[in-house]
């Protein structure tokens, strides 16, 4: 055994594959156990590039399996050479198994699944998952289940799972068109007999145990019969030596007995505790990854073969095998409980057939059976609890999920089966445990505690619509319990989602809600389009991929703890230096003193003022400082370079977001400067703090629009200034060559050059009220003819003092009335309308319960966005439905899952009059067939007394005519 471990290394990825990682490279002595050693690394290498993984040489170990059992010629072989076949098959499998396993020991560690880095590795794993479907492996390889060798087997089904790995796509594509085209029904055959097998295999050695256990006690009720024995025989004895030492070896050697008789008991039911002796954890795990991603074909037709002659429900023999571990679940099977329902995930998830199945099974006593474990087995091992409850309860949240009749009528069936008490035990539970381990070591249980608290609203949300608004559970929460509830929800948010005609409500944990800027969402608010609601829609899910971009970048930022406390102080930053801004400028207003020399330009200062300027401004520069490195830590990802620099260098120009920033821009520029000023004013006694008192433009939306109505249009002001600066130039000549004798000197008017001149018309030309001929000297003409000095003093007035400098002014006040108007269209609109559903306020406050609670509760636009970063943070594999078919929208940016128009509360008023108007019409129905029934009980009454009438003439004619007979008789 050491040669052999010397010889293989140990069992970690370092030392197998030579990546830098202390992971296990594979289970040892498991249903998936790889060869260790060089060796075998060196044999694998012949099969495997580095373009895809898989060398095409790979395809003869699929050939030569396929062969292995097709060949008849097989049957000719010796048992030797058949056994040498077997130990083939069994390195093949594994060679073709460890080309897969190998990639996947390379993604990394403790990774939500959304890093780049993980992305590279795993899309490495799909082309070697798809280089060995394209060998049609997992087809070849199917009918070696059926193999009389356990080890082929075994390999044969870990192989499947690892190409399965994820629910590879393409390999669940070769499996749908290989049951549904060749009728396959020796796999459904081989899994429900290993299954039954299972069963029967269990229960023979529970019933064995028992007896065992039984055999244990009467052992031990036989060493105490036989102690309390020894104690009297050995009182009786005491008066003779002999016959005590007689006494005691007869004892001693009794006892030797039982106690061998015991152990060798205990060793027996050592033997018989449980064990998976048909890989069902491995078929299991390789039908949830055939149905992994809400694969609808193959959750049909794992519950149904309608094309085979004998249709098996794997489904339902799935659910029914937990029957097998009610009231026992033991360190022993937990893991493969927790597989179990795994698997039944990926069968009901989106699925209701399944579902309804599944319910028949009595999935919800087993969910039950879960919730109620005992946990004193598992002191060792709390993380396979708390898996085993999180795999049970995403069984019952994937029940639940949607809002389509058949899933309602199923909810109120489990809302009557399921414990509800277990639920909130298990929730407050897992939220202490996970209060007490704060960090990544509680998250486990944080998880299990929001499901489960999605779950209770699911359900409450589900009994309110149907038994009405003040309907509750019957189970009253303990305060431990509801003050676990709370907390929880309040980094609960819910969405409406409308899929297909239904619409459904999503809960979901929100992680981090400080990572969205207060700026960014003022921003967003502010500036989104809102010209109609699908434009509105549309520029949301643009504004929500730049966003989900910047948190995503500011969670990176925030582990770094220095750079978080100053993303975190950045309102601190800049509340102290505005104070300490007006504070230095006070000081110096009261300080300085003009100096006698006017050629002098720094003030005259008491001794007092250096330190105190030196102090106040080194705490100025070190605030500066912080507010501009928070600035940049906080933009970085938003940063960007003028176009016209990735033209000059040629590199591709990346897709401006909404929050980018121009690396020269005013914004960047302004923080630099802000700095540089604060420095400088320590050397030159203070004269640029003047300039950081503009930091109250900073985050005041007053001024800020001031300046933007400034800078707004600022190519448009640009392009008039430059032409009044031609129609001056203009002038300026005309004034050269004509009116140099009306420019004073004494006066500062110089024209002693064209550059002294056009300087001169520029400065007094708009200075001047009345244009350049107010400005120059009178009584000078020198023109022949008086009226041109007029047409030069009134054109330049009128073109401009009165058309240009006004054109200026409109640009100014156009773009600060377009903001004003932009701002009030924004306030009216989201005071008017809801953003998400475009449904008016009045509908609200007229059918629901307002709008305020509509657009905070119902409809938040904040929701769906942490919604969107939800979906960015988890799995693909790890969605939901409804979670699933939303992110199929947004990746081919669509919005017709946004509930336009609709809202559940609208929908729950509707169906409310609905069932008024029902009830009324039942109740008119009524009224009708009453008076009706009351009406035709009149006529018969009418008709009976009518008849009673003619009764009664008929009988006194009758008798009158008998009368008359008789007189004419007499």
């Amino acid at each position: 055994v050491n040669f052999k471990k010397a010889y293989e290394g140990p069992n970690t990825v370092r030392v197998q594959i030579g990546y830098p990682s202390d992971t296990q490279y594979c289970e040892e002595d498991g249903d998936e156990d790889l060869p260790l050693g060089k060796e075998f690394q060196d044999h694998l290498s012949c099969f495997t590039n580095r373009s895809d993984g898989v060398d095409k040489h790979a395809s003869k170990l699929v050939e030569q399996l396929f062969i292995s059992y097709s060949d008849p010629d097989l049957a000719k072989l010796s048992e030797a050479e058949r056994l040498e076949q077997e130990r083939t098959s069994v390195t093949s499998l594994q060679v073709l198994r460890a080309m897969v396993h190998n990639q996947i020991m390379l993604l990394p560690e403790d990774d939500s699944g959304r890093s780049k880095a993980y992305q590279r590795t795993m899309e490495r794993v799909r082309l070697v998952q798809d280089a060995l479907n394209a060998f049609q492996s997992p087809l070849k390889i199917i009918p070696l289940l059926s193999h009389h060798n356990d080890d082929i087997v075994r390999e044969t089904l870990a192989l499947l799972a690892t190409i399965l790995y994820r629910g590879n796509r393409a390999v669940q594509a070769g499996f749908e068109y290989y049951f549904l085209n060749t009728r396959e029904e020796r796999f459904f055959i081989d899994v429900q007999a290993r299954l039954q097998r299972s069963v029967v295999a269990t229960r023979e050695r529970r019933a064995l145990l028992a007896q065992h256990r039984a055999k244990v006690s009467k052992s031990k009720e036989m060493m105490e019969t036989l102690r309390l024995k020894t104690q009297g025989k050995k009182a009786a004895a005491k008066t003779s030596l002999a016959a005590a030492g007689q006494v005691s070896d007869e004892i001693e050697l009794k006892t030797l007995e039982i106690k061998e008789g015991v152990h060798e008991v205990e060793d027996t039911s050592d033997a018989l505790r449980f064990k998976d002796d048909g890989y069902i954890e491995l078929i299991l795990r390789i039908m949830g990854f055939m149905c992994d991603g809400h694969n609808r074909v193959l959750q049909d037709y794992l519950r149904v073969q309608s094309d085979n002659i004998k249709s098996l429900n794997l489904v339902g023999e799935t659910t029914s095998y937990l029957q097998l571990f009610y009231g026992s679940i033991n360190p022993d099977n937990i893991a493969l409980v927790t597989q179990v329902f795994d698997t039944l995930i990926e069968f009901l998830s989106g699925n209701q057939e399944n579902q309804a199945v599944a319910f028949d099974r009595q999935i919800i006593d087993a969910i039950n059976d879960v919730l109620r474990l005992d946990t004193s087995h598992f002191t060792d091992t709390p993380e396979l609890v708390c898996q085993l409850k999180q795999s049970a309860v995403v069984v019952l949240q994937s029940m639940i999920e949607e809002n389509d009749p058949q899933t309602i009528r199923l909810s109120k069936e489990i809302l009557e089966t399921v414990h509800i008490d277990a639920l909130y035990e298990n929730m407050q539970k897992a939220f202490e445990e996970a209060r007490q381990n704060p960090g990544e070591d509680g998250e486990d249980m944080r998880l299990l505690a929001f499901t489960i608290h999605h779950i209770l609203l699911g359900l409450q949300d589900f009994g309110q619509k149907h038994w009405g608004k003040k309907w509750l559970f019957s189970y009253n929460p303990t305060p431990e319990q509801a003050g676990a509830d709370a907390v929880l929800k309040d980094d609960t948010m819910s969405v409406e989602i409308l899929r297909g005609e239904e619409l459904q409500k999503v809960y979901f944990r929100v992680k981090k809600k400080a990572a969205l800027r207060e700026e960014v969402k003022e921003q967003l608010k502010w500036h989104i389009s809102r010209e109609s609601p699908t434009d509105k829609l549309r520029d949301f899910l643009e504004w929500a991929q730049d966003i989900r971009s910047d948190i995503s970048f500011q969670q990176r930022v925030r582990k770094h703890r220095l750079a978080s406390m100053l993303i975190a102080g950045r309102v601190f930053w800049y509340w102290s230096l505005l104070l300490l801004t007006i504070a230095l400028n006070v000081f110096i207003l009261a300080s300085w003193t003009a100096p006698r020399d006017f050629e002098e330009r720094l003030p005259e200062v008491e001794n007092y003022f250096f330190p105190v300027l030196i102090s106040l401004g080194a705490i100025h520069s070190l605030l500066s400082l912080c507010m501009l490195v928070t600035f940049y830590l906080s933009n970085w990802n938003n940063f960007v370079f003028p176009t016209i620099f990735y033209t000059i260098f040629k590199l591709e120009t990346p897709k401006k977001s909404h929050s980018s920033i121009n690396w020269f821009g005013l914004q960047s520029m302004y923080f630099v400067l802000f700095l540089t000023f604060s420095i400088l004013s320590l050397f030159f006694d203070g004269y640029f703090y003047c300039f950081h008192l503009f930091i109250i433009v900073v985050n005041n939306d007053i001024l800020g629009r001031v300046l933007q109505s400034i800078t707004r249009n600022g190519k448009s002001l640009l392009w008039v200034a430059a032409l009044m600066l031609v129609i001056i130039y203009v002038y300026a000549i005309v004034s050269f060559a004509f009116l140099r004798q009306s420019f004073d000197r004494n006066e500062g008017l110089f024209c002693e050059n064209l550059g002294q001149c056009f300087v001169t018309s520029l400065k007094y030309g708009l200075l001047s009220g009345g244009g350049l001929g107010d400005a120059l000297r009178p009584g000078t003409y020198s023109f022949h003819e008086p009226g041109l000095k007029i047409i030069f003093d009134l054109s330049f007035f009128i073109v401009i003092t009165v058309i240009a400098l006004n054109i200026v002014l409109g640009i100014i006040v156009d773009s600060f009335s377009e903001l004003r108007d932009e701002k009030s269209k924004a306030q009216e609109d989201m005071a008017s309308v809801c953003f998400i559903c475009g449904n008016p306020s009045f509908e609200f406050d007229k059918r629901g319960e307002g709008f305020d609670k509509h657009v905070k509760q119902e409809h938040n636009i904040w929701s769906y966005l942490f919604f969107f970063i939800h979906l960015n943070s988890i799995l693909p594999n790890d969605y939901t439905s409804i979670e699933e078919f939303v992110a199929q929208k947004l990746s081919s940016n669509e919005i017709d899952f946004f509930p336009a128009n609709r809202a559940l509360s609208l929908a729950e008023t509707e169906d409310k009059n609905a069932q008024e108007l029902t009830e009324l019409k039942r109740m008119m129905q009524q009224l009708l067939a009453r008076q009706e029934q009351e009406d035709a009980e009149q006529r018969r009454q009418k008709e009976r007394q009518e008849h009673k009438t003619w009764e009664k003439r008929h009988l006194h004619e009758s008798h009158d005519e008998d009368y008359e007979v008789r007189e004419t008789t007499v």
